[in-house]
């Protein structure tokens, strides 16, 4: 994955903020949190081409990384035939919850984020989840981007200052590439461009969209290769990085351009896979649906687990937008329940939906499952029908797939500490951990055999003690049994094997394919699982006795987590079609084995896989490279600067530079804008500390501008000061933000009546700020967002401003079904104090070419001081004011048009514009006014007084360099309502 820094693509972002200090609220921004929960202490080490940065004490993990990622630099250097010009730091981290604190980049980072590489100084940024294979997997990946970006950027001063880092790769050729050069060709990219083909949502090229940007992307360079030759790759990054024009590079190696390789690429696809429907079944043909994932809104629908009787199942789901687990009837799918509401509160921070799982307790009472919490994972304990929570921590780094036993005391799950991945049984009743293995294998999906005494869990284990770099990776998932305390189990023989502490682990229907998802029959004689040995994941039933196996399934996608109900009678597993996750349910299993093994798909025997050559790893190679400690390094994120001159001003410029450590936990921004003299000139300078919980900022300042007012008053306001800010994140949801800033503003009045100015302000702010929100492409769709704060300044020496504030604003958004949203605001604030300060409201937030109602806002007090906001439609700017206000909001969003292409003479094409119908009511007041909403007009009709209020519909249009806004207003509380307002304006909806 690409990231660009915030801090660089917003250049002038530092310069922005230090102005909005000077400005009430200038602490009060909504936006979720990153949390760091620890303060790391980092090492590195050097090999070749890498410095290798770990936390320390993960010395091992880094060495094995170094291994992983001279071999990746090996093969993806013969194949772009270039070498990088710099080295590349790798920063590891030791967990994804713990990658997810970095500040590398100010972004979060979400699950579902494997790992990225910081495109302007090309640190790559990957954490370890327990298996090797994908450590390596995404270190090759983000590798690629980093010979990609050193190819078309070079380095870091002269892409800043030849503004080179301005094109941007697409990102289907950037991360298809990517996936390409990390893995050729895998099931999972099989399964989704299978179903993309069949089910008829495969874009052309230029048009790919969300995931399919990656496995899109890949089948797109796989086919290339395959076509052209693969040599055809270097030629076109040779040609891009002088063109920095996809479509022409293209042109100029293949003779074609993207368009008609596009075609070509649809077609050997359909040659491809049209043929399957005929071969394979539709998950409908051979099982019951729970779950519609279209009709809900929805993209997963996964984990289903049987309760005890069988009558209903538990699962995880994102229909509401955020990831939910809910009750269904597992007769038809009726939802009876939402048990756990994820993604909004510190508790369910994450639901772990890529390796989640949801078990029951024997008695029917409770669900288990993990969470990542503001303090790390949890494995919660959640009552079906009451309110009851239970928790328990360990520590570990991470935690998966918990699993329940028979007698209730136990849970089985998997967890990370170091470098290993390992099984694991908590004991409920005193909170105790004990370890089931220890090895630097994966382990994964555990489940409790019937009477308890075994556990089956799948491993990409091999039968070697001590491992090698090159054997981590080698080794395919099986199923194994292990005893639940550590204890052998039969079976000895050439499917057994002895892990580090003597337990004997007996290794199910062993294939060299990829076997997941292990559970249980009633009877405990069988195990069903999922496997692609055909190519595909389908299921497969095992004896556990005779090791024979059996095909359930041959479907043309995909079946995973199996989980067969406590009577035998049914296995509900989750499969991918159109898109989308679904929940089936098929009866009778043992009755509908086949007979046959489903035939291997045509990319299932080819020799291309895994395009990787993992026999010359190796470890041994920097077992002996020196453990520095980290110091920070500090190098520049941008460099912009320009400088002019003129016979009338002299010389002028304006610079903005940033500069941060590698771990980007120290942040300085200095901006300027020179003109005349240093009194006339513009410049701030910017430092945040970032490696504790609690974020610091600290800022000095100084502002000179010029003001024509409209009635052609002429003056000049010199501002100055500096502040502090503390910002305390409780949660990615919630945080207390506390600033402090002393300021000065000198005014020069300029004309018949010259005179000067000065005022003096400390001020003080303290917000609680939460924001569980998620966004849509104009603006957010779901959740709830608020800010309350209270603003003090003190009365002091030399002219100063007195005042008291405090506002609230509060947001609430309902997803009433698939791209509809029901909006409701509300706003408030009162000001007291020697200088209350004044709440303007009217019109709407950027409004391109205002109306403004009144002109006294240029006084100090309110054009650095005052409250703006908005929108109250059917007003102008300014037109209401005093130090007391209320502000209601209501909108419906809506699609307005899906899909528009004008002919002649425009020629252009328009989509996804959406609608909204709103209603804005508000007022402001002062000390001295009574509030009246309602009297009486000469009609004896009822007409606002201190209220004004405004109807009326609107669109918006994401432009993609910016969000664009139509509303029409019609006032309530003018006569005759036949008047209206126009607002064009700029940004996202509120």
């Amino acid at each position: 994955m690409i990231k660009w820094n915030r801090s660089v693509i917003g250049g002038l972002a530092a310069a922005v903020l230090v102005m909005g200090w000077t400005v009430p609220g200038w602490g009060q921004v909504f936006g979720k949190n990153k949390v760091t929960r620890t303060r790391f202490e980092w090492s590195y080490i050097e090999s070749a081409h890498f410095d290798i940065y770990f936390i320390n004490g993960e010395e091992r993990l880094a060495r094995i990384a170094a291994t992983m990622i001279e071999d990746a630099y090996e093969q993806i250097s013969a194949d772009l035939r270039h070498e990088l010009s710099a080295r590349v730091p790798v920063i590891l981290y030791r967990s994804h919850n713990d990658f997810e604190e970095t500040n590398v980049v100010l972004d979060l980072v979400s699950e579902s984020t494997g790992g990225f590489t910081e495109v302007f100084k090309n640190r790559i940024v990957v954490p370890f989840e327990g298996s090797y294979k994908k450590l390596r997997h995404v270190l090759h990946h983000e590798l690629t981007h980093a010979m990609q970006f050193d190819m078309l950027y070079g380095g870091i001063l002269e892409s800043l200052l030849t503004r080179q880092y301005m094109f941007r790769m697409p990102l289907w050729f950037a991360e298809g590439m990517a996936e390409y050069e990390s893995v050729g060709w895998d099931t999972e990219g099989d399964m989704i461009m299978r179903d993309a083909v069949i089910t008829g949502y495969l874009p052309p090229l230029q048009q790919l969209q969300g995931y399919l940007v990656y496995k899109g992307g890949q089948s797109f360079f796989r086919f290339i290769a395959q076509r052209y030759g693969s040599d055809r790759l270097a030629q076109i990054m040779a040609k891009l990085k002088k063109s920095k024009d996809v479509e022409k590079s293209y042109k100029a190696i293949l003779g074609k351009g993207l368009e008609d390789l596009s075609k070509e690429w649809h077609k050997s696809l359909r040659r491809k896979y049209w043929p399957e429907i005929a071969a394979r079944r539709e998950p409908d043909e051979l099982a019951k649906r729970l779950t519609d994932h279209k009709e809900e809104g929805a993209y997963l629908n996964r984990d289903p687990a049987f309760s005890p009787y069988g009558d209903k199942i538990a699962f995880l789901s994102d229909r509401s937008g955020y990831k939910n687990i809910y009750l269904m009837s597992a007769i038809d799918g009726k939802i009876l329940k939402q048990l756990v509401k994820g993604e909004k509160q510190g508790e369910y921070e994450e639901m772990h939906w890529l390796r989640g799982g949801i078990t029951w307790s024997p008695d029917g009472e409770w669900i288990a499952f993990v969470a990542k919490s503001s303090g790390g994972d949890v494995l919660y304990l959640h009552q079906v029908r009451g309110r009851g929570v239970k928790k328990y921590t360990f520590d570990l780094n991470a935690l998966f797939s918990p699993a329940w036993s028979p007698d209730g005391k136990r849970i089985a799950l998997v967890g990370i500490k170091g470098e290993v991945s390992d099984l694991y049984v908590a004991h409920l009743e005193d909170g105790s951990l004990e370890r089931l293995t220890h090895d630097r294998y994966d382990e994964s999906d555990p489940a409790w055999s019937p009477d308890g005494k075994r556990i089956a869990f799948a491993s990409d284990r091999i039968p070697e003690p001590e491992p090698s770099a090159a054997d981590l990776l080698t080794g395919s998932y099986d199923i194994y049994i292990i005893g639940s305390h550590g204890l052998g189990i039969g079976g000895q023989g050439k499917s057994a094997i002895r892990n580090p502490q003597s337990a004997i682990l007996r290794r199910i229907a062993a294939s060299p394919s990829d076997d997941r998802s292990p559970t249980w029959s009633p009877d405990g004689k069988r195990i069903a699982f999922a496997s692609n040995r055909n190519g595909i994941y389908n299921l497969y039933i095992a004896d556990v006795e005779t090791d024979s196996v059996a095909a359930l399934t041959n479907v043309l996608t995909g079946c995973y987590d199996p989980e067969w109900s406590p009577d035998g009678g049914k296995i509900a597993f989750t499969s991918f079609r159109e898109g989308g996750w679904d929940i089936f349910v098929l009866r009778n299993p043992l009755e509908k084995l086949l007979k046959t093994m489903p035939a291997p798909t045509a990319w299932a025997l080819e020799a291309d896989t895994v395009r990787t050559v993992y026999g010359d790893l190796k470890e041994t190679e920097y077992e002996n490279c020196k453990v520095q400690a980290y110091r920070p390094k500090f190098s520049p994120d941008i460099v912009n600067a320009m400088v002019g001159y003129s016979s009338y001003a002299g010389f002028g410029g304006q610079a903005v530079v940033s500069v941060s450590d590698v771990m980007g936990n120290h942040r300085f921004s200095f901006n300027t804008d020179l003109y005349y003299s240093f009194e006339d000139s513009d410049y701030q300078l910017v430092y945040y500390y970032l490696r504790r919980r609690v974020n610091l900022g600290v800022s000095v300042f100084h502002n000179k501008d010029y003001y024509v007012t409209r009635n052609y008053d002429w003056f000049s306001d010199r501002v100055y000061g500096g502040g502090v800010m503390a910002s305390l994140p409780i949660s990615r949801f919630t945080r207390l933000d506390f600033n402090v800033l002393g300021m000065g503003i000198d005014r020069q009045t300029y004309g018949w009546n010259p005179e000067k100015k000065q005022t003096r302000l400390l001020l003080t702010g303290l917000s609680w700020i939460n924001d569980t929100i998620l966004w849509g492409q104009t603006g957010p769709v779901n959740g709830f967002r608020s800010i309350a704060s209270l603003d003090h300044s003190p009365d002091i020496p030399f002219n100063s401003l007195s005042f008291n504030t405090l506002s609230l604003d509060a947001r609430r958004y309902f997803r009433v079904g698939r791209n509809y949203t029901f909006v409701t605001r509300y706003a408030g604030g009162l000001s007291w104090g020697k200088d209350p300060q004044a709440f303007f409201l009217g019109g709407t937030k950027n409004w391109l070419s205002p109306n403004y109602r009144r002109t006294d806002v240029w006084e100090v007090e309110n054009l650095y001081f005052a409250h703006s906001d908005a929108p109250l439609r059917g007003t102008d700017y300014y037109e209401v004011s005093g130090t007391k206000f209320a502000l209601i909001n209501a909108e419906f969003r809506f699609p307005l048009v899906r899909y528009l292409v004008m002919g002649w003479p425009l020629g252009i094409t328009l989509g996804n514009i959406s609608g909204v119908l709103f209603a804005d009511v508000g007022g402001a007041w002062t000390e001295d006014e009574k509030f009246r909403a309602f009297r009486a007009d000469e009609s004896g009709l009822p007409s606002l007084v201190s209220l004004k209020a405004g109807y009326g519909f609107g669109a918006r249009i994401n432009l993609g360099i910016a969000i664009l806004r139509f509303d029409m207003a019609w006032p309530i509380h003018e006569r005759p309502l036949r008047t209206r307002y126009y607002y064009f304006s700029l940004g996202p909806e509120f």
